[in-house]
């Protein structure tokens, strides 16, 4: 095992098993968007959550033949709750988020025995920011749900650039063999957990990785999907250079989603 991956656990234990409970026994409840202190555990104030009300889950999608769930579009309030969760050094509004997005899961199909992979960050990304608030999530669904986590079922073999600042096709090609099987067993059944989705280049590179490690992928669950732009009307299209992704998907909408890695 290298340094590098070394550090990356030992940071992980400290914030699973110390920095976590010890930020939500002290810290008061926020509410995601705003700041505004709140009387109990929820992601909006009564006062943002009247304002901008979440639109609800997304329409049917797959990518490289596996469903994805997603909460709701990525702007308005639930935008601002997932930037200050990613970039803004929010670590504790990953509870609320995922308390919210596995109510909305309803009937999802997914069965008892599933295990719950976060997206990887890379090492040194993970040392930039202090967290991979995919894992982040995923440690809080499996809290809620009683499934199993495997933090480090992936991983990120090269720092590629950041998503957001490539268009489609770049990003496609930037992940092109970046993700590879971590900590994962083979006949596992997966559920795949992301911050955001965007084209389906990270998921499908993902769904590869986990699929080259014998397991098989059942469901993709973000917390919100890149809307498109309403200028661009973009209809639906086969992304088929990352393992027959299809999303519903446009450049313009794929080089500005703040979906940084």
């Amino acid at each position: 095992m290298t340094t590098s991956s070394l550090c990356t656990e030992a940071l992980a234990w400290l914030w699973q098993v110390v920095l976590s409970p010890a930020i939500e026994a002290l810290a008061p409840s926020r509410c995601a968007a705003c700041g505004e202190e709140l009387p109990g555990a929820q992601l909006f104030c009564d006062a943002c959550r009247a304002e901008d009300p979440i639109q609800g889950p997304s329409a049917p999608l797959q990518v490289s033949g596996v469903p994805v769930f997603t909460m709701g579009p990525f702007e308005g309030k639930l935008r601002q709750a997932i930037t200050r969760l990613k970039y803004e050094n929010h670590p504790e509004l990953a509870a609320p988020i995922a308390a919210t997005l596995w109510r909305s899961l309803g009937c999802q199909p997914i069965g008892p025995d599933a295990v719950l992979v976060p997206v990887p960050l890379h090492p040194k990304r993970f040392a930039d920011r202090g967290y991979n608030q995919s894992a982040l999530l995923a440690q809080e669904l499996s809290a809620l749900s009683g499934l199993r986590a495997s933090p480090r079922g992936l991983c990120r073999v090269t720092n590629t650039e950041q998503q957001a600042r490539l268009k489609r096709k770049e990003r496609l090609q930037n992940l092109s063999a970046q993700i590879v099987p971590g900590k994962l067993g083979s006949g596992e059944k997966v559920v795949l957990v992301d911050d955001v989705f965007t084209t389906g280049g990270t998921a499908a590179a993902c769904i590869e990785a986990i699929r080259a490690a014998g397991s098989e992928p059942v469901l993709v669950v973000a917390v919100a999907l890149t809307p498109h732009s309403s200028a661009d009307k973009p209809q639906p299209r086969i992304l088929r250079a990352s393992g027959g992704v299809t999303a519903l998907a446009s450049d313009k909408a794929a080089s500005t989603a703040s979906t940084r890695r």
